[in-house]
């Protein structure tokens, strides 16, 4: 076939096969998809030399390989995605995410050019990978492609396993993979024929909470993914040897996915004997910026555990506050703050829950994952307020409202998921449908959003009133009604106080003091409480109608 109809059938299929709901000219441009169509032609071209020239067919298909990934490298530097790097001067590449995002412009260069994302850097990288790899051991390694819940090698074969498991519905791996699929079914997939059998990447089978593969049922789709993790699980305790040591890494925000996982890991017969955080994640990645987004992982250390045992919760419970709050105080003094130290947690409560096969209570009920993480996020609040206030047992003079107020900004700021509200909720001993009808979190679909003092203010005309049933008002609320009253002066802040009796509560004023610190000089509220904080010692005495309780 002529090079010029090979490059118009290759231009032909890549048109099918690529991203079937983007039009390829979406993703490349002509002369961008012209460039990578040839230099895929040409890896195969370049095989074919290998053997006429006599190089050994597994040697020639192992360069053709590394060749191909070439072009899947070029193809990350060279599609209509890719922007600019101000500050570096160079091309950034279609993945700064895990998403194909969405730009106003591209960048885009010759890929012969000898400068930024062209084949000469793609392949540059390349042999950096094999020079480090060469480096950290001398010893053949054996790598082998297929399912983690049907390992290929016999019982007890395995001293150690080290996963780094799909982070529940996090990325979708398998669909962003298609935009190297299609590069390298190209250039090498006729050297791996059952690899690259069918047009995309495989997805039924793949372990992620997806409810778009499930008819849009999110129930469905968690028990799929928590059948998938147990079942590989299942099978790394099954190639594990009965000494031997299996980590693994995991990092999410909601607690559904931690459930899951720990779900999977119990039923699988695993015993964490120890867990550790570490900062994986870089602070200038896209996904960071601005954003509640994890910055630790914890890696989780397992053995086998003895099958037939049964742990009581009191007793588990007492395990658990004795082996987490040293753990914290590590955590807390190495800077770890945050969602990360809610995260880190699970892993020290671990240590006493998954010693037993399940963990009942005194009445005989079993107590889940779910009651499970719950407790931990108790012990893990109880100790950030201590830290918060600097004095012990300052949760018992905090209501729940406040409680929750303060740790959802301490650990995810204004908003963040709504799954996380709900628990973090329940753990500060309150519904989430009862913050959100006191207008102090504003809950729509998957996302949560606490309210400013002037957003609630607009929405609750009883914003800063006593309940009726108990006659009190919240400190949160107490403490934003008394910013929204900034603006009409001293007298007015004092006789609200007076009020709702908070003008002389020390409790109440070291509580704003939290809420400053938590928020600090970035947050327009976090600016208004230390205006706050600056009228306490200049308050003036409460008017006869505060003292008399008719101040509104």
């Amino acid at each position: 076939m002529p090079d010029d109809d090979i490059i118009e059938y290759c231009r032909v299929l890549l048109h099918r096969t690529l991203v079937r709901s983007r039009p390829v000219e979406k993703l490349f441009n002509p002369r961008q998809a012209l460039s990578l169509v040839t230099f895929a032609k040409h890896v195969r071209e370049a095989h074919v030399a290998m053997l006429e020239h006599g190089m050994e067919e597994e040697m020639a298909r192992g360069v053709a390989s590394y060749l191909g990934i070439g072009v899947d490298r070029l193809a990350d530097y060279n599609s209509s995605l890719c922007t600019w790097h101000n500050t570096g001067e160079k091309v950034n590449h279609t993945y700064g995410r895990q998403a194909l995002p969405m730009v106003w412009d591209y960048t885009e260069i010759y890929p012969a050019s000898g400068s930024s994302g062209d084949w000469s850097g793609a392949f540059d990288w390349i042999i950096r990978n094999i020079n480090a790899g060469a480096l950290a051991s001398d010893v053949p390694s054996s790598v082998l492609r297929g399912s983690a819940t049907r390992i290929p090698l016999e019982d007890g074969f395995i001293d150690a396993i080290v996963t780094d498991p799909p982070y529940y519905d996090a990325v979708p791996y398998a669909d962003l993979a298609d935009f190297f699929y299609v590069w390298l079914k190209r250039s090498v997939g006729h050297l791996y024929p059952s690899e690259f059998r069918t047009p995309l990447t495989p997805k039924a089978q793949e372990a992620t909470q997806n409810p778009v593969r499930h008819g849009g049922d999110n129930d469905k789709a968690k028990q799929f993914y928590e059948d998938m993790m147990t079942k590989a699980f299942v099978e790394m305790h099954r190639v594990l040897k009965p000494s031997g040591q299996a980590t693994i890494v995991f990092a999410h925000k909601s607690t559904d996915a931690w459930e899951t996982l720990i779900s999977a890991l119990v039923k699988a017969g695993f015993r964490v004997e120890a867990s550790w955080p570490l900062h994986t994640e870089m602070a200038t990645r896209l996904r960071a910026r601005n954003s509640a987004a994890l910055a630790s992982s914890t890696f989780i250390n397992c053995s086998k555990r003895e099958a037939g045992n049964a742990g009581l919760f009191n007793q588990v419970r007492r395990d658990m506050q004795n082996i987490i709050q040293p753990q914290l105080e590590s955590f807390w003094d190495s800077g770890i703050r945050g969602a990360d130290l809610f995260m880190s947690a699970i892993g020290p409560g671990l240590e006493a829950y998954s010693q037993y096969d399940t963990v009942k209570r005194a009445s005989g009920a079993e107590v889940g994952v779910g009651e499970f993480l719950i407790e931990v996020r108790k012990l893990v609040l109880d100790f950030v307020l201590e830290r918060v206030f600097n004095e012990r047992s300052a949760s018992e003079r905090i209501d729940e409202a406040t409680q929750f107020a303060l740790l959802s900004l301490w650990a995810y700021g204004y908003e963040f998921p709504s799954d996380e509200a709900r628990k973090l909720a329940q753990s500060s001993g309150i519904e989430l449908d009862d913050l959100s009808k006191t207008s102090l979190v504003n809950v729509r679909g998957e996302k949560a959003v606490l309210l400013s003092a002037k957003e609630r203010a607009k929405k609750d005309d009883d914003f800063g009133k006593p309940r009726a049933e108990t006659g009190q008002v919240p400190m949160i609320e107490a403490l934003q009604k008394t910013l929204v009253l900034l603006p009409e002066g001293r007298q007015a802040i004092t006789d609200y106080l007076e009020t709702v009796k908070y003008r002389d509560s020390e409790s109440f004023w070291r509580t704003a003091q939290a809420f400053a610190e938590v928020l600090g000089d970035d947050e327009e509220e976090g600016r208004a409480i230390d205006e706050l904080m600056t009228l306490r010692d200049n308050l003036p005495k409460p008017s006869q109608a505060a003292q008399a309780g008719l101040f509104s």
